[in-house]
């Protein structure tokens, strides 16, 4: 699977350190840390505290877009590198910013938000709330606002937006999906999975057939979601191809390309899928660096290219949204690495 652990420091296994095998699987597992692929850093942002977790490309006017946890903003990285602040999430009536989604075709950008003891602005009588909000991409101006239902812990952390316009919500604390349908059910933010069915969802990969949805569950792997009834199916994978801990993920040139940090080392990986996508046949890491790549959180399609949160910044900071005594915070990088084609 190319993962890595410290045998060494298991003291229950500590008899076995003598033995040929066991040197042998230390070196295995060694050389699983080692660096794999070029990721090229093209933007960083301008606070350490910034605590980056969406990405998206606006390719109409060449430029990527980057939420903020602690902010509680959207920034717009321009072709020249600039970052400048886009969206405020606060003056809308939002959160912390996490899930982004472009929708070009109808010059739309989505926006999930939350309630999070992370963010320098808000109050904490807003605890347990999150929404949705619909922005137009070309001057921020909020067109669209969903709250999901009060009553239950929601984390809506992941989103994305298929071609014929539907808006698929991931909800890593409830186990469920929502979605907000183009055209005349536009309204309302409706159930698409209901609770309990996934474990933790995280990155939509929107198929373009628009009938199913590719989805990584955090624990379980990856499930495909019928976008129309919810829905679920859990497909064939080897065993040596580590299907979990992916968080941000999109599906592109026929390959499923995920951000995994729930796995040592933290990666970005590209599983390649049968002629018609039903089943995980192989897999590929596309980069891993134990040194610039730490906790890594979205990606995005650019081009021949894709580019990724490498550092969120999200683990220097405590559950209560304090800073943890031993951490000191780094500035979010995006980097950008040059896909191949993968082979029909």
């Amino acid at each position: 699977m190319g993962l890595s652990l410290d045998l060494a420091a298991d003291t229950m296994l500590t008899p076995l350190q003598q033995r040929e095998e066991f040197r042998s699987l230390t070196a295995a597992f060694r050389r699983n840390a080692e660096p794999i692929g070029t990721a090229t850093v093209v933007a960083t942002m301008p606070l350490k505290d910034f605590v980056a977790e969406g990405v998206a490309y606006d390719a109409s006017r060449g430029r990527l877009l980057v939420s903020s946890i602690r902010h509680s903003k959207v920034v717009a990285v321009e072709p020249n590198a600039e970052v400048r602040d886009f969206i405020d999430l606060t003056r809308d009536g939002g959160w912390s910013a996490l899930g982004l989604a472009v929708d070009s075709a109808r010059n739309r950008l989505w926006v999930s938000t939350q309630w999070m003891p992370h963010a320098v602005r808000g109050s904490a009588s807003d605890s347990g709330r999150a929404a949705i909000h619909r922005y137009d991409l070309r001057d921020g101006r909020r067109t669209g606002r969903w709250e999901l239902p009060a009553g239950t812990p929601h984390e809506p952390g992941d989103i994305a937006v298929s071609t014929n316009g539907d808006l698929f919500v991931s909800d890593g604390r409830a186990g469920m999906m929502f979605v907000i349908r183009e055209g005349a059910g536009r309204d309302s933010l409706a159930p698409l999975v209901a609770p309990g069915v996934l474990f933790s969802p995280q990155g939509i990969a929107p198929d373009p057939d628009g009938r199913r949805l590719f989805v990584a569950d955090y624990a379980r792997g990856i499930a495909i979601v019928d976008a129309a009834l919810g829905a679920v199916s859990w497909p064939a994978h080897p065993s040596d191809v580590a299907v979990n801990g992916i968080d941000g993920m999109i599906l592109h040139d026929g390959r499923l390309i995920g951000v995994q940090n729930g796995v040592a080392p933290d990666r970005v990986v590209a599983l390649q899928l049968n002629a018609d996508r039903s089943a995980v046949v192989g897999a590929e890491i596309l980069a891993r660096d134990t040194t610039s790549i730490r906790e890594p959180t979205h990606i995005t399609a650019m081009g021949d290219a894709v580019v990724f949160v490498a550092n969120g910044g999200f683990d220097a900071y405590e559950e209560n949204g304090r800073l943890r005594a031993d951490s000191k915070p780094e500035a979010p990088r995006i980097a950008r690495i040059r896909l191949v084609r993968s082979r029909p």
